[in-house]
């Protein structure tokens, strides 16, 4: 996943935004998918892996239980956690 929102902020405008919805659970771990390999974030791990690609989390939702998460980001200039 880093890699992919290293390659998501290289394309993003400065201050762009972006909308992320994923399979959340309270661990990262593999879950069966019928198409490609899928695997649960928990959110504070996926706000992170946000902040050190470089964007700034604005808004998230998640509720435990539920199958997804939200996360709306924008780009920033520098990668806030490295």
């Amino acid at each position: 996943m880093p890699d992919a929102l290293d390659d998501l902020r290289a394309i993003t405008q400065h201050h762009g935004s972006l909308l992320i919805s994923f399979f959340a659970g309270s661990e990262i771990e593999q879950v069966p998918h019928p198409v490609a390999p899928a695997w649960c974030w928990p959110l504070s791990e996926m706000t992170l892996a946000l902040e050190r690609a470089g964007f700034e989390v604005t808004d998230s939702r998640w509720e435990p239980g539920s199958l997804y998460a939200y996360v709306e980001a924008r780009a920033t200039v520098e990668p806030i956690s490295r």
